[in-house]
């Protein structure tokens, strides 16, 4: 078992994925614009922390269609609004 910089223990399977994480906690911490690309080293460097596809931000353009059956939770327009 590893540990990170702060002497907590993590799961990770190698010492490289261990000092990759640190990196990307530090990064983090202090607001580095550089974040994203510790995040990338990190998981190149964990093979078991999970793919890539699996971390990903959600769509901003997501929106709910009439054919997928999902109820909106927002009012619509009402009708003088839309004319």
């Amino acid at each position: 078992m590893h540990l990170d910089a702060r002497g907590l223990p993590i799961s990770t399977a190698t010492a490289r994925a261990a000092a990759a994480y640190d990196y990307l906690v530090t990064g983090y911490l202090t607001q580095r614009a550089d974040t994203p690309i510790r995040l990338t080293a990190l998981l190149e460097a964990d093979v078991c922390s999970g793919s890539k596809t699996d971390l990903t931000a959600p769509k901003s353009d997501f929106r709910i269609t009439p054919e997928s059956g999902l109820k909106s939770d927002i009012a619509p327009c009402p009708k003088s609004a839309m004319n």
